[in-house]
């Protein structure tokens, strides 16, 4: 037998060696599949001192959320923005005014004091409010306290405009109760944030 003949031959029974050994796997018994009666089912842990909470009343949330739109209609209106710019000048000796600051602010009175930030106003050499719609006014600092970071205006602006927030005393705050901030960061429009009282 020649060389060419040995090396069809064992090429012959290789091949025949292999189709053997898949069609013997083929014929073998099914895939074992996982004991679903074997499989452990763990319980979640009970807490001893859990306490159930008490499910909201059908109606609360819708309650909610009608407030919180009530007083975001009742408030924006009295809420303000409020610019500063400062004198810079350019690398040719030119001066020109920049916007140096801005922030938010609500109407006090119908006098015309508006309160805002103190950092808002802080090294300002002139300041401008506008209200919501986009009405604009010089103002000038009246009062400040830096230390609680509050700052009041005052503004020549038409009566109309001059719709102060209404505030009221509430001595019997808790910790949990509902917050709402208003404010006009960009004087584009106005932003709502709820919140709580965290501690008092």
């Amino acid at each position: 037998m020649n060389r060419s003949s040995f090396g069809a031959l064992v090429g012959a029974q290789a091949l025949a060696l292999g189709l053997s050994l898949v069609l013997g796997a083929c014929r073998g018994g099914p895939t074992p599949t996982p004991d679903a009666a074997k499989t452990p089912v763990v319980q979640p842990a009970q807490s001893a001192s859990a306490q159930p909470v008490t499910p909201l009343s059908p109606g609360a949330r819708i309650e909610d959320e009608r407030n919180t739109i009530a007083v975001f209609k009742d408030a924006s209106p009295s809420t303000v923005f409020v610019t500063q710019t400062r004198t810079v000048t350019d690398f040719l000796g030119g001066e020109q005014e920049v916007p140096a600051g801005s922030g938010s602010g609500f109407v006090w009175d119908d006098q015309g004091h508006v309160v805002t930030n103190f950092h808002v106003v802080q090294g300002a050499e002139s300041l401008t409010v506008t209200f919501q719609g986009q009405e604009r006014f010089d103002a000038k600092v009246v009062g400040v306290e830096p230390k609680k970071d509050i700052a009041v205006l005052k503004v020549q602006a038409p009566a109309n405009l001059l719709r102060p927030v209404k505030v009221q005393a509430h001595a019997d705050l808790e910790v949990g109760q509902k917050t709402i901030a208003i404010g006009n960061p960009f004087g584009l429009d106005h932003t709502l944030t709820t919140g709580i009282v965290s501690a008092l």
